[in-house]
């Protein structure tokens, strides 16, 4: 059965805990920095890339301020929707990340 990733909308940088431990738990993880400042998102991307180059992982743009992080071995086609905007690197569409299943 397609499993969802875990959604993190993150609104400090106290976030970074859950994200690592789901990363390294073998957990997708979608990260949602559209609503945080500037530097902080920065920072977040930064330590998630870590982790993901650390657990041979890797983090994927998937819109704007919207990334996902996948584990080794893990991989994500969503679904496509050909009225809606291309996914960035993707022919299918940009959706909502509670709308994502692997």
């Amino acid at each position: 059965m397609p499993k969802k990733p875990h959604l993190i909308e993150p609104d400090s940088f106290n976030d970074s805990q859950e994200i690592a431990d789901r990363f390294l738990g073998g957990e997708v993880v979608a990260i949602d920095l559209v609503g945080c400042e500037p530097e902080m998102a920065r920072r977040l991307i930064d330590f998630s890339s870590g982790i993901c180059y650390a657990g041979d992982g890797q983090v994927r743009k998937v819109d704007k301020g919207r990334y996902l992080l996948l584990p080794s071995g893990t991989d994500f086609d969503p679904p496509s929707d050909p009225d809606g905007p291309p996914f960035v690197g993707s022919g299918a569409a940009a959706l909502a990340a509670r709308e994502w299943t692997f």
